[in-house]
């Protein structure tokens, strides 16, 4: 049977019942009609319709430093450092996980990334904060392998580390490997943090965006989310500023 839209429908029917997100099946469908159209090229393939679902919108999710300060307190020794470079740099943690130690530059206290270690190609080079060298500096030597952070698989760590923080939760049941159902918060969130941060610290865009690694502004604008506070917080500085000029050019009685 060739494939077709009706096909297609089915498939993702198959995918929606095996509890599969809109976003995880549109990828599926994504790389099966890229496929297609390689093929066409070639042959006299006819590409049908691709009846993509709606996606999802973008994760809002991110951690204050507060509850970030109870996260760290939680995490095991091997993640500590890995996380808060996460946390700071926005790096993606694809990428973290490749750094090797002899791309530190001690000196300059940066982390020289290569494009081969990179998901859009382009070297960069990430300042560290000083705590995530202090943490480094701390590991001896003779422990320092390969990779800077071997954390390799972490998801069930760091599950339990959120939710022992209160930013997160797990049901008990069959899912995830039998591990449980978990809500809460991701890795994939000290991104979005990461670049918050950097923005309300007055950082600008230019230079934020080669911290974190993001190629184009449309991205990283989906990442620079603000928090309900934060306009609150903008017009507390405003009337801060406003008052004090108010108090200086006040008549008098």
């Amino acid at each position: 049977m060739g494939i077709n839209t009706k096909l297609l429908r089915e498939f993702i029917s198959f995918r929606q019942n095996m509890g599969a997100q809109n976003g995880t099946v549109n990828r599926n469908l994504c790389l099966l009609r890229r496929m297609l159209r390689l093929s066409a090229r070639e042959t006299n393939l006819s590409v049908p319709y691709f009846p993509l679902l709606k996606g999802s919108a973008p994760r809002q999710g991110f951690v204050e430093h507060e509850n970030f300060k109870k996260l760290f307190a939680e995490l095991s020794e091997r993640l500590r450092a890995f996380v808060l470079f996460l946390y700071t740099t926005g790096c993606r943690t694809g990428e973290a996980k490749k750094l090797r130690w002899n791309q530190i530059d001690w000196k300059e206290r940066v982390v020289r990334v290569e494009g081969a270690q990179t998901k859009n190609a382009a070297p960069r080079t990430i300042p560290l904060y000083d705590g995530v060298v202090k943490l480094l500096e701390a590991i001896p030597k003779s422990d320092r392998k390969e990779v800077i952070f071997p954390v390799g698989c972490f998801r069930k760590a760091w599950q339990n580390a959120c939710v022992r923080a209160g930013l997160g939760t797990l049901t008990k049941g069959p899912t995830n490997g039998g591990y449980g159902t978990y809500d809460g918060l991701k890795p994939h969130d000290l991104r979005r943090s990461a670049v918050r941060n950097l923005r309300k610290e007055g950082i600008g865009e230019t230079v934020a965006m080669s911290i974190s690694g993001h190629k184009t502004q449309e991205v990283f604008r989906r990442y620079d989310i603000k928090s309900t506070d934060d306009p609150r917080d903008a017009m507390r500085r405003v009337g801060s500023s406003l008052g004090q000029v108010l108090k200086v050019g006040r008549r008098r009685k």
